[in-house]
């Protein structure tokens, strides 16, 4: 029954004498979801009955009570933060939060229209430093700004440096030993390469990385002299 036609259809309840019934006529509400992300791409997915439609301009329409699924890769270097939806819904349900670069969140029974908001941060690159004292030797001295703990971490998007120059130097007590350089893992040598280079030799980088360098040396090489007497003999 619409405005134009409801005089009609009534007239002819009347004319016929007959009782009539009216049902109410209902279509579902739509919903505007807004998508805010940067670092990352994101897409969003839903059965057939949540009639979900992208409308390529960040937002998507979706019918009342329906449920979807966020799911998210971040851009090289950053890691998942976090996910918010600022609507009103039955049940939020993120995971891979705050542990590495994918995640998702099932949003349920949505109520309300509003904003998800996917919020990434930088991957982070752990390096501790160890002296490594060699053998007969008290203590080892470092030297580098930044190195008091140590420790410093610095952010995987600027870890393009050279592992070299990026890690601090040690000296050993005069005549004992030189430094020589670092190894990592598995004994491997730091070579002339960048400390990017090196994280990623240890495979996929999608959350924050653990490494410790170890300071190696070369013994201080000493020429020893004989002074054998006239009447003597050196044998050995």
């Amino acid at each position: 029954i619409t405005g134009e036609n409801m005089q009609t259809v009534l007239d002819g309840a009347f004319d016929t004498n007959k009782t009539m019934t009216i049902y109410a006529g209902w279509t579902i509400d739509k919903l505007q979801i807004t998508l805010s992300v940067q670092n990352a791409t994101a897409s969003v997915s839903a059965d057939e009955s949540a009639n979900l439609v992208d409308n390529m301009d960040g937002t998507y329409t979706i019918n009342y009570f329906s449920t979807i699924t966020v799911k998210v890769t971040g851009a090289e270097g950053y890691k998942l933060d976090n996910i918010t939806y600022s609507g009103n819904a039955q049940a939020f349900t993120p995971t891979g939060v705050g542990t590495k670069n994918n995640g998702q969140a099932t949003i349920s029974q949505i109520r309300t229209g509003g904003t998800i908001t996917i919020t990434m941060e930088e991957i982070m690159i752990n390096v501790t430093v160890n002296g490594n004292t060699p053998a007969f030797v008290d203590e080892v001295t470092l030297s580098g700004e930044g190195w008091d703990d140590y420790a410093q971490s610095i952010a995987y998007n600027d870890a393009g440096v050279q592992a070299s120059t990026f890690l601090p130097q040690w000296s050993a007590p005069a005549g004992t030993y030189n430094f020589a350089g670092y190894t990592y893992g598995d004994q491997t040598s730091v070579a002339d390469q960048t400390l990017k280079a090196i994280i990623d030799s240890l495979g996929e980088v999608n959350k924050d990385v653990d490494i410790t360098f170890f300071a190696s040396w070369t013994g201080v090489a000493y020429q020893i002299h004989f002074n054998v007497t006239e009447n003597g003999s050196l044998e050995g």
